[in-house]
């Protein structure tokens, strides 16, 4: 008798730890965002960075694009960025 169960539907797709590896060209990106973000002195260095990581290929990639995000508020608050309204910087 053969087996006429369907099976079980995979989740794999809906967990978070199941993302694919960065292509080779993206970990580059990420690279180079990341060490000029970390070395920017002012927050127009920050602003200008930020327009060039929304121009490049790695606004398709959500991820990499919320790792630099925070990457970079983090260097805004030690750059004694204040929002008044207690925001972060790139929201």
């Amino acid at each position: 008798m053969a087996d006429t169960k369907m099976p079980e539907p995979s989740n794999e797709w809906t967990f978070p730890e199941r993302r694919k590896p960065y292509t080779r060209i993206i970990v580059v990106q990420m690279k180079n965002f990341s060490m000029r973000l970390k070395h920017a002195g002012t927050m127009r260095q920050l602003e200008v960075i930020k327009r060039d990581i929304l121009r490049s290929a790695l606004v398709a990639n959500m991820q990499a694009i919320q790792e630099l995000r925070t990457i970079a508020n983090v260097r805004a608050v030690e750059l004694k960025y204040k929002n008044p309204k207690g925001g972060e910087w790139w929201r």
